[in-house]
């Protein structure tokens, strides 16, 4: 139920301040958490032996990291590289 939650704002995070334009950057941070969140998965299936499970962690992980990567190019976030 937690992580449901903690995913779900993690797309809320993505989506709302790239599409209202405000505050872009809180979208790197939300890719950030969302890169957290699958780490954190992964690991949590290899240690039950549930290797096999984690392709869509990684999928998920590798698409959150271009997220976080495209935006932080972009001169509208303004951050400090």
């Amino acid at each position: 139920m937690l992580t449901g939650v903690v995913d779900l704002l993690g797309g809320i995070g993505i989506l709302l301040p790239a599409v209202l334009r405000i505050r872009p950057v809180l979208t790197v941070f939300a890719a950030y958490g969302i890169i957290a969140l699958m780490a954190i998965a992964i690991i949590f299936h290899v240690s039950r032996g549930e290797a096999k499970n984690i392709g869509f962690n990684i999928f998920v992980l590798s698409l959150a990291a271009f997220v976080a990567w495209g935006r932080q190019k972009g001169p509208e976030n303004n951050i400090p590289h």
